[in-house]
């Protein structure tokens, strides 16, 4: 049976947080002792956790290879695939919630000191959320094209773990990426199928995915600008049903104004 990530909560750090205001060798050792189990039962936490993310991904990648299969008797199968992918993403989240919920009380139970250097735990707990939020960050590029949520979230958790490489990095390429360059652009030509598309340009914001069924047409629209200019793929069915590209222009939208 697998063990929550909230029993420290409880149990251990119970404990160490009634033991914070102690003196003497024997608490200190409680103390230490109770964040041990504390810190294992978090490095359980994100084993499970990892564990079904991986779940999820290979649950993903049968549906993918049954829609591309595209047997006309598969129906029922992946339906099957697709309600097993969506239960996972609920456990999945789920489960991410509950280990960020129980890493933050880790951190609040022996919280860092303004002007003192961290403590091996507290480094270890301030890591292990910094990880998690990058995950979450990326979610919501790959996911939605959300750069700027993307950001946001880098930026506060660089308030908290400054010094962390992989979160700078991480910061540094969502900026880059937020605003499409006219060279990234240029990779993109007419005949490219949507999942091309997004290899190149990555996921567009789900707010400038634009449908124009009258037209049987859909764009996407990339952010060139802060101030609101974009570049834009014109999507439409091509002999084969699949959406294809028909049109590209990096000037679509200049300052405010759309132009076909």
């Amino acid at each position: 049976m697998r063990r929550s990530t909230s029993v420290f909560s409880s149990l251990a750090l119970t404990l160490a947080l009634g033991l914070l205001a102690a003196c003497g060798p024997s608490q200190e050792e409680q103390m230490a002792a109770a964040q041990a189990e504390a810190m294992a039962q978090l490095e359980q936490g994100k084993a499970d956790l990892e564990a079904k993310r991986q779940e999820l991904a290979d649950a993903k990648a049968q549906l993918q290879a049954a829609l591309e299969e595209g047997a006309e008797d598969a129906a029922d199968q992946i339906a099957e695939l697709e309600g097993n992918v969506e239960r996972l993403r609920g456990e999945a989240g789920a489960m991410s919630d509950e280990f960020i919920s129980g890493v933050v009380e880790f951190i609040n139970a022996d919280p860092p000191i303004e002007g003192e250097p961290l403590s091996e735990n507290q480094l270890a707990g301030i890591r292990m959320k910094s990880a998690e939020d990058m995950i979450v960050a990326r979610e919501h590029i790959d996911k939605g094209g959300d750069h700027r949520r993307a950001i946001d979230i880098y930026n506060q958790a660089l308030m908290v773990d400054p010094d962390n490489p992989d979160l700078q990095a991480a910061l540094a390429e969502a900026e880059e990426m937020r605003y499409m360059t006219q060279e990234r652009f240029g990779q993109v030509s007419k005949g490219m199928t949507e999942d091309e598309v997004r290899a190149l340009l990555g996921q567009p914001n789900l707010r400038n995915v634009r449908d124009y069924p009258e037209r049987k047409v859909v764009a996407w629209f990339f952010p060139t600008t802060e101030e609101g200019d974009a570049a834009a793929v014109w999507f439409r069915a091509n002999k084969a049903g699949e959406n294809a590209v028909y049109q590209i222009k990096f000037e679509a939208i200049k300052k405010d104004v759309e132009t076909e």
